[in-house]
């Protein structure tokens, strides 16, 4: 007889669960998390006026896309459903839900801004030894968070280095907004994730399910007895 491990989709927490659980020590997202809390984003939050409804918090925001883009995700709809289904991005962003449009205006307004924040937190990566994040390989990988005196003389040199990760990031905006730009003209009344109303509701799909298997029974029993009489006629 064998014996499973118990498997239970309606398990019910005796403490509420917290997202630091669900998000390994060694992963990514906590590195993007951590440099991004350290680097200046009062060019960021200078962009803000004040005054009507409360807006996502702009750390949130950048953690997030940057995080994605390390994951090769450009697509602001595919960012969207990962703040719902990927327990690194819910870690990210905290439990909160930006839609795609909402994560697409961001990109749009910032994307004079974003590339030399990613500039930071790349020589911040660097000095922590790293050589990228995820899909992203850092070409400036000599960049120091504080420059040396060698350095410091060199000053073409270190502007050609900082403009690899500034590029690197206007390049993946671009990709981010042709995307957007395609899917928009793909699914123009919504993110491209819905299922049919009907389907949203179990007791339908099981329904649907059952029928489905009915059918495909049927056309397996009639491929099989098709088959023996072609048997039969050799």
């Amino acid at each position: 007889m064998k014996i499973f491990k118990e498997y239970s989709q309606s398990q019910i927490f005796l403490l509420p669960p917290s997202l630091d659980e669900f998000v390994p020590e060694n992963h990514e997202a906590r590195i993007i998390n951590d440099v991004v809390d350290t680097i200046d984003l009062s060019p960021l939050l200078a962009k803000y006026e004040g005054g009507g409804a409360p807006a996502y918090h702009p750390a949130m925001m950048l953690k997030v896309i940057i995080y994605a883009y390390s994951r090769g995700i450009y697509s602001s709809r595919s960012i969207a459903c990962g703040l719902k289904t990927d327990t690194a991005f819910m870690f990210l962003s905290g439990l909160q839900y930006p839609d795609f449009r909402t994560i697409c205006l961001f990109r749009a307004e910032h994307a004079d801004v974003i590339p030399n924040l990613y500039v930071e937190v790349v020589r911040l990566c660097a000095s922590l030894g790293m050589v990228g994040l995820g899909h992203i390989a850092f070409d400036g990988t000599k960049l120091k968070a504080n420059a040396s005196v060698k350095q410091t003389r060199d000053k073409d040199g270190i502007e050609k280095e900082i403009e690899r990760p500034k590029e690197q990031m206007r390049q993946m905006i671009q990709a981010s907004a042709k995307i957007d730009e395609l899917e928009d003209k793909i699914y123009p009344d919504g993110d491209g994730s819905e299922i049919a109303k009907e389907l949203r509701k179990k007791e339908y799909r099981l329904k649907k399910l059952k029928y489905a298997r009915e059918v495909l029974e049927r056309e397996k029993l009639e491929k099989v007895n098709i088959t023996d009489i072609e048997d039969s006629l050799n």
